[in-house]
């Protein structure tokens, strides 16, 4: 077991209800971040069930992220968050017919440079107890935006009676959960299902470039399918309203497309062992105008002990950069 000492200051909390993974959950998912591989969309001859994208994890983080909104972090508002880094690490497979329990785990705030930085991990717990996946977003906060009054009641008119309604069973406080505790820093790569998807790539192999063009349908769309209906990805009334030009796609969305850059054709989402972005720039979308994302990449390096490269990705945006660090670890054969 690992040195409980490290979760000093941590506070845990359960889902109240379970999420079960559906077929149609796992392909609207696909289709908004257009993952195309086959087995997020059709069952195997040996009688798997759906592959989930890699981001679909951020499905439930959404719902985590409204509740600690509305309680734990309900002095930031609507206006006082801006979401920077987001993780996500690949232990077992999550699939649909899966019976999911949220974990989450609010770090101490820190303060930094008149921001508090916030830091928050999710555990997706499958039937069997073990955690499928893991994730670490971090959120730069700053509380007291003296319009936030007038922008929430501005989002909440847009929302209409959606804004009222509840679509989770909420959480309740527990305890350091066994299953986060024993939980490796680092997946070890030998789930078979893992290892018979490795990828062959070697340092030095060149990446493609991709170059998705993201309109206002796409953000309704995936508003829709996340759950985050954070009306700034499509109401251009809201964008204004907290200093935007315009709509501006989700920061999910566009990790979820980079993802499927990668296991479209590269790498198998198996393959994948961890995914992480630092979120440096945005990416307008208006009503007139879609926005061309371009991604491409390159082996940034190759551990032959492990059997796992890393792969360095870049998206840009009118040759802007809207990711920061990205990187993907992939098992190797």
């Amino acid at each position: 077991m690992n040195d409980l000492a490290r979760f000093d200051g941590w506070k845990f909390f359960e889902s109240n209800d379970i999420f079960v993974v559906g077929r149609e959950d796992v392909r609207d998912f696909a289709r908004t971040v257009r993952a195309d591989n086959a087995a997020h969309w059709f069952e195997g001859d040996d009688n798997a069930t759906l592959l989930t994208p890699p981001t679909f994890a951020s499905k439930m983080g959404t719902r985590a992220m409204r509740w600690l909104a509305a309680g734990e972090l309900a002095r930031y508002g609507m206006s006082g968050t801006i979401h920077t880094d987001q993780t996500f690490t690949y232990y077992h497979p999550m699939r649909a017919g899966d019976e999911i329990r949220s974990i989450i785990a609010l770090l101490p705030i820190r303060t930094k440079a008149g921001g508090d930085i916030i830091i928050f991990d999710g555990y997706l717990v499958n039937q069997h107890g073990t955690v499928a996946a893991a994730s670490r977003s971090t959120v730069l906060g700053r509380a007291g935006n003296p319009n936030d009054d007038e922008i929430m009641a501005a989002a909440n008119a847009v929302l209409g009676d959606r804004a009222l309604l509840h679509d989770s069973g909420g959480f309740h406080t527990i305890d350091i959960p066994a299953a986060v505790a024993e939980l490796p820093e680092t997946p070890t790569g030998d789930d078979p299902a893992i290892r018979d998807h490795a990828a062959a790539i070697a340092l030095g192999d060149p990446l493609p470039t991709w170059t998705p063009r993201v309109a206002l349908v796409d953000l309704i769309d995936f508003a829709g399918v996340s759950g985050d209906l954070n009306p700034i990805h499509y109401s251009d009334y809201i964008a204004h309203k907290v200093g935007l030009k315009s709509t501006i796609a989700h920061g999910m969305l566009t990790m979820g497309l980079g993802a499927s850059y990668l296991t479209n054709e590269l790498v198998h989402p198996l393959a994948l062992v961890d995914y992480k972005v630092r979120f440096t720039g945005i990416a307008p979308v208006s009503a007139q105008e879609p926005a061309a994302i371009t991604y491409s990449g390159r082996v940034k390096s190759v551990d032959e002990e492990a059997k796992t490269a890393v792969l360095a990705i870049t998206a840009t945006v009118d040759d802007k950069r809207i990711f920061g660090r990205a990187t993907a670890t992939v098992a190797i054969t």
